[in-house]
């Protein structure tokens, strides 16, 4: 079974198509460019598009040119709300067993400890750029596929964020950042 979705070799002068692929730019654009070279997330070869075209047709997951502050339940209804655009977002990763232990045997001092304790608790902070595949996976998490780890499966770049560790997201041109 074939994932086509048109027959290229029977589309002729006049046929309207529509696409939706995730892109990654390849080199640096600079102002006097005419274009932008993109690779899309399934790792096809790189393409060269206008500048004007991306500018018109293309949101990037970090760039904003409004900020907000939202509660989180609102922050969590943004995330909810990016559809089929990229975002970035941060978030904390859930700590880990070996996260508190390593925070524990690196402290001898009671209260340094018990801070590190509480620091490793929180887990680690992770920057993502990436796509909605799923809100809400019941467990307070979105499933979505982080776009900063190229060259490797979709599969292998699935990733959980935690909507109770969100400090902001940044879609369609706007930031949102947790109060």
């Amino acid at each position: 079974m074939t994932d086509a979705k048109c027959n290229p070799a029977e589309l002729k002068k006049g046929d309207v198509v529509s696409t939706h692929v995730y892109y990654t730019v390849t080199k640096d654009v600079g102002p006097n460019d005419k274009s932008v070279c993109l690779q899309d997330d399934d790792g096809n070869p790189e393409i060269v598009v206008s500048k004007n075209i991306v500018e018109r047709e293309n949101y990037t997951a970090g760039q904003f040119q409004s900020e907000e502050k939202v509660t989180r339940s609102e922050l969590v209804r943004q995330l909810g709300d990016v559809r089929d655009s990229v975002f970035e977002v941060a978030y904390n990763k859930q700590a880990t067993a070996k996260d508190v232990v390593d925070a524990m045997n690196a402290h001898t001092d009671k209260k340094q400890r018990e801070k590190a304790v509480r620091e490793a608790m929180k887990g680690q902070r992770r920057v993502l750029y990436g796509y909605m595949v799923e809100m809400d996976n019941g467990m307070g998490r979105s499933v979505v596929i982080d776009m900063g780890l190229g060259g490797v499966s979709k599969a292998s770049r699935t990733r959980q964020v935690d909507h109770r560790s969100l400090e902001y997201l940044i879609c369609r041109g706007k930031k949102y950042v947790a109060k």
